[in-house]
Order: C-alpha cells, then sequence, then structure tokens
C-alpha cells in the first residue's frame, strides 16, 4: 500500500496516477479523505505489487504532496 498526505488541489491523484502508471504499478483500490475543502488531505492506495523506493521518491517530489510512504501489512 502507499499512504500519503497533501495539501487538497486539483491534480494532486492524476499526478499520482501518472507516476505510477509510468512506473508500470497498477491500483487496485483507493480510499480518500480530507479534512476539508482546499485543507489537508489523504489517501490510501491499494496496489498489486511491492513499490520500489525510487517510485516514492517520485510520488514526494509532485506539487502539493506532503508525505508519502509505503506500508507493507
Amino acid at each position: 500500500m502507499i499512504f500519503f498526505t497533501n495539501d487538497d488541489k486539483p491534480g494532486v491523484i492524476g499526478g499520482i496516477g501518472t507516476v505510477l502508471g509510468k512506473c508500470n504499478v497498477n491500483i487496485a483500490g483507493m480510499h480518500l479523505g480530507r479534512e476539508r475543502q482546499g485543507g489537508r488531505a489523504l489517501a490510501l492506495l491499494l496496489v498489486d505489487d511491492p513499490v520500489r523506493t525510487e517510485v516514492i521518491e517520485q510520488v514526494r517530489k509532485l506539487a502539493n504532496i506532503l508525505s508519502a510512504k509505503v506500508v507493507r501489512v
């Protein structure tokens, strides 16, 4: 899974999807939440395969991303 927090702005989810698609990471499920419109938001992405560190680094560099990390359970 990938957990990230971000500023609630248009294009954040699209940017993450673009990075994951280019890195051949398939999203199996997605859960989103936010404290208020335009405030801080979070997401948990379920993915099919383990995510490489380089992929998370690319996500962290996207505009409006506050944090991103891989969660293994």
